[in-house]
Order: C-alpha cells, then structure tokens, then sequence
C-alpha cells in the first residue's frame, strides 16, 4: 500500500505481492470469463470490469474460506493451524526443533481453495445455474440490458428450434435452424448471425 498526493493506492511493491495479488483476482476472472461465454456482452467502462472482477474474487474466496472453517471444525488435524499460522508464520511454515513444518499442507490447501473458488465462480456463470437461480433471484441478464436479438433468440426460445429466413442485399434468400448469432448488447443495423 502506498501513499500518494493524500491518496491510498494498493499497488504491490514486491514481485510476490504482485503474484498474490495476480492469484487473488483468479476467482473474479474465471467469473468474468464465464459471463462473457454465457451471456450478452456489453460495453461497460475499464472502472465497472474492474469492479466486477475484484468483488466476484472476494464474495467466492469468501464462500471457500466459510467451507474451509467448517471443515477445519470438524476435521482439526487433517487441516492447517490457521491460528498458528497466524501468529508466528516462519515457524509454523519452515518447522522448528522437533517439529516439521507444515509448508506442504499449507500451499496444497491454498491451491485446492484457490481452484475451488475459480470454480465456483465460472459454475455460477453457467446458464443452468443462472435460470435455477433466476427463479429466485429474478432474470439474468435483465431485459434492459440485452438486444432485442438475445431476447428472440435466448429469452423467448423455451426449447425450440429457431427457423431463420433472411434476404440477402443481393436478392437471394437463406433460410436455416439458427446456429449462433451476435451477442453484443447494443442493437445495430449490422448485426451477424449463422444458420446451421
């Protein structure tokens, strides 16, 4: 953390601060990769992306942190001492006198939490998850942010097959199953879309 102009700046000044930081935002990627595959993309600003991917990160490290404290309540030994991790790290990791250190359960526990949160965040992308969790929750994407096109074609569909028919600038006509189309948010003229 640094201080500038009266401002705080979080930025790493060491080579492993910066992988940690690297490795900290991985959940938030993985779940902002998983709407870009899984959804309409949309133009938002390097500011909104930013955000996304930071609280996507820390609400699913969250939630594996939460499962690790269960766990550990109901298995101690087979889990690291985070208490004495805490307290007194170099020891707790290298070992000291007759005891060993505990290096090797610590980094296959924090890769394995690590993998379970990038997980969980891309499973939660997933259009099955959404619609389970849009019973509650209410649609995904809402209406107001998607074309008119993804509401036709995703929102509308209810397990049909879509017959598209499409006259050409040249005269001709195509006609087909639909096989994918565009999923930018923003309705244009030129718009592009596949038939099987």
């Amino acid at each position: 953390m640094q201080r500038r102009h009266g401002m705080v700046a979080f930025v790493p000044t060491t080579l492993t601060g910066l992988l940690l930081f690297i490795v900290l935002l991985l959940p938030g990627f993985a779940y902002f990769v998983g709407k870009e595959r899984h959804t309409t993309e949309q133009q938002r600003s390097t500011f909104r992306e930013t955000v996304t991917i930071v609280v996507a990160s820390l609400a699913f490290e969250m939630i594996v942190l939460v499962l690790f404290a269960v766990i550990r309540t109901l298995f101690p030994s087979n889990t690291p001492d985070v208490g004495a991790l805490i307290r007194d790290s170099g020891a707790y990791l290298r070992g000291h006198g007759h005891h060993p250190g505990h290096y090797a359960q610590v980094a296959i526990w924090a890769t394995g939490m690590l993998a379970v949160s990038a997980m969980l965040a891309y499973t939660a992308t997933l259009p099955r998850v959404r619609d389970a969790v849009s019973k509650i929750a209410g649609p995904y994407p809402h209406q107001s942010t998607v074309s008119a096109w993804w509401l036709l074609f995703e929102s509308w569909e209810q397990d049909r097959d879509i017959w598209v028919g499409c006259v050409l600038n040249d005269g001709s006509y195509v006609e087909g199953n639909l096989g994918s189309f565009s999923r930018v948010s923003d309705d244009k003229p030129d718009r592009d879309f596949d038939s099987q």
